[in-house]
């Protein structure tokens, strides 16, 4: 990532600052086990099924207690885009880290 772009996202974290402490304050910031994707009809999900409703099956990741990381178990081969772009509609992002490589809420390595 450039120092450019580094400049334009904490500029946009800025912008919205007024957002991010009301939402903040109101207490409408749900840990990662809590939140949840929107369906066209409106009715919740999780991860775990947006995944399902796609005949992927979870026991293929393995995730923390918290849910903040989600590891693959073994190669994924072409599942892994789809279950990257499932997982990124959920705010996680894919961590490189070799064969430690994961997803993650927060776009940090895991701390082991």
């Amino acid at each position: 990532m450039s120092l450019d772009e580094v400049v334009e996202i904490l500029n946009r974290i800025l912008d919205n600052q007024d957002a991010i402490l009301k939402i903040l304050s109101e207490g409408q910031f749900k840990p990662m086990s809590q939140q949840v994707e929107q369906t066209q009809l409106g009715s919740p999900k999780t991860w775990q099924q947006a995944l399902e409703e796609k005949n992927i099956d979870v026991n293929l990741l393995d995730w923390t207690q918290d849910e903040s990381n989600i590891m693959p178990k073994k190669w994924m081969g072409d599942l892994w885009g789809e279950v990257n772009e499932t997982l990124r509609s959920f705010g996680y992002t894919w961590v490189k880290d070799g064969k430690e490589s994961h997803w993650s809420a927060s776009g940090q390595p895991m701390m082991l």
